[in-house]
């Protein structure tokens, strides 16, 4: 969060601070020998800021402009770790296959055919990778090659995807014969400005525990070094590592909808995506 959000919010929550505040700004500007600034006057300035700002922060003008704030941030702050990730990038590289619009004309058809994904999924498994995440909606066959795909799938190291409604059942069920410890949601946050900005987790609902697509492929990435995904009360923790989730007041955010374990995401520049 930005410094100067910092300071507004700490003149809403710290009246008496911001009151000794402005006093000593007063003092200084009229100088030792003119010590009659009206305290009075003073704690009316404060109180007028301090009402100024509440009203700004009940209509959630801060919201928007924090939330934008951090935008900013985090695309400056790609820079700096950029050196930092990849070396990390070299121990365990990422890549992601696209479908693009030339892919479709050059197939003539789309839905691709399920030989077509079975023969992707075929190469990929050539280079011993250990974790494949398949992020396309396979319920419906798509012949030819609808076999052939059934066993690709039965991979221990593919994860697929579900669409699941608010209660969590399925909207756009797996692919048949897919354990549902390798199969994950893909659910997208939209913040009120049309910006994904937070990475929506993991949920539990009754006896259910629900990950999503990103949180299944880290929970099988893991599981190859013996590292283990846990829920613990305010953070989701990988292996060593904690991902703290969301609150309704977090960061720039006014009463969210914090269901489930949520984060905010990291941006990346053009210049730094995954191969």
């Amino acid at each position: 969060m930005p410094v100067t959000f910092k300071i507004l919010r700490r003149l809403v929550r710290h009246q008496a601070a911001a009151v000794a505040a402005i006093e000593n700004y007063l003092l200084e500007r009229r100088g030792r020998n003119r010590r009659n600034c009206s305290l009075f006057k003073v704690i009316s300035l404060s109180s007028a800021t301090t009402g100024c700002l509440l009203v700004i922060a009940q209509f959630g003008l801060f919201q928007s402009m924090e939330v934008r704030s951090f935008d900013l941030l985090t695309q400056l702050t790609t820079r700096y770790e950029s050196s930092l990730s990849r070396h990390r990038e070299k121990e365990h590289p990422v890549v992601v296959v696209e479908i693009t619009e030339q892919d479709i004309q050059q197939q003539k058809r789309w839905p691709f055919s399920d030989q077509l994904f079975a023969d992707l999924l075929a190469q990929l498994q050539q280079h011993s990778p250990q974790v494949v995440g398949l992020d396309i909606y396979r319920d419906v066959p798509h012949y030819p090659g609808t076999r052939n795909l059934e066993q690709q799938l039965q991979k221990e190291n593919v994860i697929v995807i579900a669409r699941l409604d608010q209660w969590g059942d399925a909207q756009v069920p797996s692919p048949l014969n897919v354990p549902s410890d390798r199969v994950g949601f893909n659910d997208f946050v939209v913040d009120p400005d049309g910006v994904v900005r937070r990475n929506f987790m993991f949920a539990a609902i009754g006896n259910r525990q629900l990950s999503s697509f990103s949180l299944r492929i880290i929970e099988k990435f893991l599981a190859g070094k013996g590292d283990l995904v846990t829920a613990e009360l305010d953070a989701l923790k990988l292996g060593r590592n904690k991902i703290f989730r969301l609150t309704e007041a977090s960061g720039g955010y006014q009463t969210i909808d914090t269901g489930g374990y949520q984060s905010l995401g990291r941006y990346y520049s053009t210049r730094k995506l995954a191969r």
